[in-house]
């Protein structure tokens, strides 16, 4: 879980009024962060796993492909393997 995210849950105190502002000098996030994060905009971490070609066991698995290819003497030109 991101910052902004755990800062929303964990929330302030009960005597203090909740607001951005208030949480974002508790937790030292951006108040337009925790904002956008509350309003269902997604982390850049989140975002970047969405629009990710391949899952990470297959990028473990063409790269262990590879590294086989050429250590069997055939190693595979860069401009090959699809971006």
């Amino acid at each position: 879980m991101d910052r902004a995210s755990q800062a929303l849950a964990e929330g302030l105190e009960p005597e203090v009024r909740v607001t951005y502002t208030a949480l974002s000098k508790k937790s030292k996030v951006a108040r337009t962060t925790l904002f956008y994060r509350n309003n269902g905009r997604p982390s850049r971490e989140a975002k970047a796993r969405k629009q990710q070609y391949l899952t990470p066991p297959e990028e473990k698995a063409l790269v262990k492909y590879l590294i086989r290819m050429s250590d069997l003497g055939f190693p595979l030109p860069i401009k090959y393997i699809p971006s």
